[in-house]
């Protein structure tokens, strides 16, 4: 963790600024909080040179790669944290420069940057182990796990997830054994495990909560909750979703209540229950809306799409899937293009045969990019259906 020097009393006044700073970013208030940090380096830039300014500013600088990072504006965080590392070098603080380049590596994976990712992953290693940091390295190697497990290398991400959970039991670390579980999970569902993918979210559940964090809490009962889903165990699903939008009552994170109430709605779409889809759609309209993921508009577009299809709206539901497809395109995941593909063939079955072949098969393209032989199974046999 990041060293804090003793507070004089300007200095609380910047711990104060820093704590609004954060609650504003996990309010989902990005815009806010990035011109409040802004506004914070330009009074720092007037205080002049100093250690504790020094150390200031690269927290300020820290805040604003974590807001980039959650938020999606990824370009944005590797500038910031570019800085960072051009200041830890003056500071000559590797403890700053290991955080720094640890946190590049994330965002360069969530890009899908990976070869990147490692590299940067490495590097971090060799900084940690200059002074020993068993916190730092656990996230390295939860990194390269990510990095493996999005890659389809099951094999390799649970090896990475194994020696996190002990190194995470040495330290006691709630936060690294709740992520390590996570990951376990992640590939098991991947790989079709689906009774492991339920009893390692269940782990992951256990630290989280000991945590007291709601939000990863909420998370992995999302995960869960997917698991239910794509075996078809809707009520299971429900009752999970349902969990979650417990937990974050009262709570303003709306990225995470947008993606408990979308997945909501498509199991109500599947059981036929349409007229609880609409209405908890409209909730989850709201929550995504002032959000700026990305990933979650197009889920929302998505199950849009199909209440659309399920009221006979044909022309509407072809839209919001057509919308959906476009947002997905650009973030490239796979997995989550192949499920709106076969959406959107199944819809122009009726109306537009030829169009909703090419559909399938390009569903069929991302599921094979994604390694998920069910649904990869799944969209053949109904292309096969359709030609015959």
């Amino acid at each position: 963790m990041l060293t804090i020097f003793p507070l004089s009393m300007r200095e609380e006044d910047f711990s104060e600024t820093m704590a609004k700073a954060k609650n504003l970013m996990h309010e989902q208030k990005y815009s806010e909080a990035i011109k409040l940090c802004k506004d914070t380096l330009n009074r720092l830039g007037n205080e002049g040179q100093g250690k504790a300014t020094d150390r200031m500013t690269t927290q300020v600088l820290f805040c604003l790669s974590e807001i980039c990072h959650i938020s999606g504006m990824w370009i944005d965080g590797l500038m910031y944290l570019s800085t960072v590392l051009v200041r830890s070098a003056e500071l000559a603080d590797p403890d700053i420069r290991s955080e720094a380049v640890i946190r590049t590596a994330d965002i360069l994976s969530k890009m899908g940057r990976w070869d990147k990712a490692l590299e940067k992953y490495d590097e971090g290693e060799k900084l940690v182990k200059q002074f020993e940091n068993p916190y730092l390295m656990g996230r390295v190697l939860i990194g390269r796990g990510v990095v493996f497990w999005r890659r389809g290398k099951y094999d390799k991400a649970l090896d990475y997830a194994s020696k996190v959970t002990q190194l995470a039991e040495d330290i006691g670390s709630l936060e690294l054994i709740g992520s390590a579980w996570s990951l376990k999970a992640s590939v098991n569902f991947d790989t079709r495990q689906y009774e492991n993918a339920v009893e390692m979210n269940d782990k992951a559940l256990e630290a989280f909560r000991r945590m007291n964090d709601n939000i990863e809490v909420a998370r992995v009962l999302n995960n869960k909750g997917e698991v239910y889903k794509i075996t078809g165990d809707f009520q299971k699903a429900m009752e999970t979703f349902n969990e979650g939008l417990e937990v974050l009552s009262g709570s303003s994170n709306n990225r995470s209540l947008g993606y408990l109430l979308t997945n909501l709605t498509e199991c109500q779409i599947r059981r036929g229950d349409l007229a609880r889809a609409q209405k908890t759609y409209k909730q989850a309209e709201k929550k995504v809306m002032s959000s700026e993921d990305k990933y979650i508009k197009a889920q929302l577009a998505m199950v849009k799409g199909l209440i659309e299809h399920t009221s006979g709206h044909t022309s509407t539901a072809l839209r919001e899937l057509a919308k959906a497809q476009a947002i997905m395109q650009k973030l490239d995941i796979p997995y989550d293009m192949g499920v709106i593909q076969l959406e959107h063939a199944r819809v122009l079955k009726s109306s537009n045969r030829n169009q909703a072949l090419i559909e399938y098969e390009n569903a069929i393209d991302s599921f094979t990019k994604a390694h998920t032989p069910e649904m990869l199974q799944k969209a053949k046999s109904e292309l096969g259906s359709l030609e015959f």
